[in-house]
């Protein structure tokens, strides 16, 4: 929770610096807040979830899952 209040705080606080290096760039506006806040929601989310087609796929490579540690040979002494 704590780096998703740090990563609000952070885009909030950098609207300034946006409305100084991009100055044609509408920044600050409500449908320019909503577009930032859904961009924030969609990257945390997608960091949060497990794309469980990935590992299936791997797993029919026989590789097996990404999630999961490799199996250790301990013969390598």
């Amino acid at each position: 929770m704590t780096l998703i209040l740090q990563i609000c705080q952070a885009y909030l606080a950098s609207l300034p610096l946006y409305r100084m290096v991009l100055p044609g760039e509408d920044v600050s506006s409500a449908r320019a807040l909503a577009r930032g806040r859904e961009y924030i929601v969609a990257l945390l989310v997608h960091g949060m979830m497990v794309d469980l087609k990935d590992d299936k796929a791997e797993e029919a490579k026989g590789r097996g899952s990404t999630n999961r540690p490799e199996a250790r040979n301990d013969d390598t002494r």
